[in-house]
Parts: C-alpha cells; sequence; structure tokens
C-alpha cells in the first residue's frame, strides 16, 4: 500500500512537473516573439520573484513613500481573507443548522436568504464600495456574505440528507431534537461542508483580488492597479504568480486542516 501510494506520488510529481516545463518553453518561446514590455521571459519574472517583496521602484513612486514591495499588501489580503471565510463559514453554519432547526426561522430566513442569492457575488462590489468605501472592511464583507451564503445552503442540504435513518435511528433511542443536531446531525453534514468550503476559499481570494482591483485602498490587487498603468509587465506577471502560489497554498494548508479536524471520518472510510 505504502509503496503503492509513493509511487502514485512520484508520477504525479513528475507529469506535473513536464506541464510546468512545457508552459515555460510555450511562455520563454512567446516572449522572443513580442515586445519586453509587453511579455517579458520567465527568466525576468523569476529574477524579480522574491526582490518584488521588499523593494520596487514603480510601487514607490505610486504610493509616494517607503521602497515599495508587496508584503504589507499581502499580509492585508491574507488577513481579509482569513476573517471573511471564517465569519462566513461561522455564520453559513449557524443559519443553516437554525433554518432546519426551526421551521418558522426557515420561513422567515427563506425568501430574504434566497434574493441575497439571486444577487451575482461580483455585484455586490459596487454596492460595498458605494457604503464602505474601499476599506478592508468592504473586503470582508463581501467575502462574508458569498461563504455565508454558499455553507448555509450547502449544510441545509447535508442536514435533509441525514434527517431520516441515522436521525431516526437517535430518535428511537431516546435523543431529543437537540441531542440529535447536537450528537448526529452536527457530526454528520461536517464532512459534507469540506467541498463547498474548499470551493468557496478559492472563489473568495479571486473575488477580492478582483474588489480590490476595482477600487481598494490596501491589498495585491491595489497594487497590480498601481502597475498595469505603469506597464511594468514583468511585475505585473510577478504579483500575479504571488497569487496564484498563495491560492495552492490556502488550498493545501486548508486540506492539510480539515483532515486532521475530521480524522474520524477518514479512518472510518
Amino acid at each position: 500500500m505504502m509503496n503503492s501510494r509513493l509511487a502514485k506520488t512520484i508520477k504525479r510529481f513528475l507529469l506535473g512537473s513536464i506541464g510546468i516545463g512545457v508552459v515555460l518553453l510555450v511562455w520563454a518561446w512567446a516572449s522572443t516573439q513580442l515586445d519586453p514590455y509587453r511579455l517579458p521571459s520567465p527568466w525576468q519574472v523569476a529574477g524579480d520573484f522574491v526582490p518584488i517583496l521588499f523593494q520596487s521602484r514603480e510601487i514607490a513612486a505610486q504610493e509616494a513613500q517607503g521602497a515599495g514591495g508587496i508584503a504589507i499588501a499581502m499580509a492585508t489580503s491574507v488577513i481579509t481573507l482569513l476573517l471573511g471565510l471564517s465569519l462566513g463559514v461561522v455564520t453559513g453554519l449557524a443559519l443553516g443548522l437554525l433554518m432546519t432547526y426551526s421551521r418558522r426561522i426557515g420561513w422567515l430566513l427563506d425568501l430574504p436568504t434566497r434574493l441575497v442569492r439571486a444577487v451575482p457575488p461580483f455585484g455586490l462590489i459596487p454596492f460595498v464600495l458605494i457604503w464602505l468605501g474601499t476599506t478592508q472592511v468592504g473586503g470582508v464583507l463581501v467575502i462574508w456574505l458569498y461563504v455565508s451564503l454558499l455553507v448555509m445552503t450547502n449544510a441545509m442540504n447535508a442536514v435533509e440528507n441525514l434527517r431520516g435513518a441515522p436521525a431516526q435511528f437517535a430518535r428511537t433511542l431516546g435523543a431529543s431534537k437537540r441531542q440529535v443536531y447536537r450528537d448526529v446531525i452536527l457530526p454528520g453534514i461536517l464532512p459534507e461542508l469540506v467541498g463547498p468550503i474548499r470551493v468557496a476559499l478559492a472563489f473568495s481570494w479571486g473575488l477580492l483580488v478582483v474588489a480590490e482591483l476595482v477600487g481598494g485602498q490596501v491589498g495585491l490587487g491595489r497594487v497590480l492597479s498601481e502597475l498595469v498603468p505603469a506597464l511594468v509587465t514583468d511585475q505585473v506577471i510577478t504579483v500575479t504568480l504571488w497569487i496564484v502560489l498563495l491560492g495552492l497554498v490556502f488550498d493545501f494548508l486548508y486540506m492539510r486542516i480539515q483532515r486532521r479536524l475530521l480524522y474520524w471520518h477518514h479512518t472510518t472510510r
């Protein structure tokens, strides 16, 4: 078992490396066909990858202070994402459980939540900019609304799936409605939320960058909005690669954390 798993990991790594190598070769070839300011070479971008964290003449000129760099903007975006995601997961889980626990609360909140869900996530950005300006709070609010509605919907569907045999079995053993939700429903729906929260994490990261790009005062999206008019394509690509890398790191860490928190689910499969 261990040898087959190791062989599969090595094969996956090798195939992935080949894919990345092909992309780099195509990129290198295309950079020789275009002007450097339109498409710099991979080697030029690689040379800026670490230095841009702490120093950028173009960013410093736009901000009129410090040495530039994206480290502070990166930290701001990460904090905004984690705050919005955490609030959204907690709120969505609470709403989903409340709306399925109490029929009256479900009727009360059903139509308002349906109306908000009908608004595309990117459609919320203009209203946030109008109401809250271009502050970090706006980014947190956009992510919180999107994630809470997504988690709420999936939590309600997961509860409905558990209301059959598992809940009925607990009832026959004398469990009250509250005990069924605490001991059967809640542990049972958590594994069902792993996928939706993973999707929410990836989409929220892109949503945040777009919100910052449109009108944010801080964050990596704001940095991109400063670099694009300056026509420093190498730095635009470098910042974009950092955004992609952070997205991959978030996904990796999330999967590791959920495996530790839901170890009982993985060991029983």
